[in-house]
């Protein structure tokens, strides 16, 4: 409290702005409301912030049925970081014998939240050309059919459903 009183006065003083409290969620709920505000994706539990992801971290938006995979840019120089966090986007359910609207009948909610994210993502292109392409390998894992592109500092896996990228500190080919 003495702090934030400092900080409120020196805030007040020099640049003419109060500083407003604000309370965080702190329940550890895996469910919310998620919104966009400017460049940043809030995830918001009992109308009270939980989190807040700035979306320039993000390097990759995928989307399934029911899910959203976000994929954030990676650190070679932090042992530990998050690399992917997966959402669940529940579709919204019609009444029996209602029909759905008109105009929202068509939209997936998974499709129209990859592209709010990836609008402000800091995309990654696959810079250089690939050392060499791989077609329709079968993997276990992950499993199904990947194309494998082999790039200097990492592969790139591209398959039906999931995207991968995986970093490679010193790529030998024999």
């Amino acid at each position: 409290m003495q702090d934030f009183n400092k900080i409120s006065t020196f805030s007040q003083s020099k640049w003419n702005q109060p500083i407003a409290r604000q309370e965080n969620c702190l329940k550890g709920w895996n469910y919310g409301e998620v919104k966009f505000e400017g460049r940043n994706l809030e995830f918001d539990v009992d109308n009270k912030p939980a989190f807040e992801i700035p979306l320039s971290n993000v390097s990759h938006c995928t989307g399934t049925k029911t899910e959203a995979i976000l994929e954030f840019h990676q650190n070679d120089d932090c042992p530990v970081q998050l690399s992917e966090m997966r959402l669940h986007i529940p579709h919204t359910q019609t009444e029996e014998g209602a029909e759905p609207n008109g105009e929202n009948a068509e939209a997936d909610p998974v499709e129209e939240f990859r592209k709010a994210v990836m609008q402000f993502a800091d995309l990654e292109p696959e810079a250089g050309q690939p050392l060499t392409i791989l077609q329709e390998i079968s993997l276990v894992t992950p499993r199904g059919r990947y194309e494998i592109k082999i790039f200097q500092n990492h592969l790139s896996l591209r398959g039906k459903t999931f995207d991968y990228k995986i970093q490679v500190g010193h790529l030998f080919i024999l």
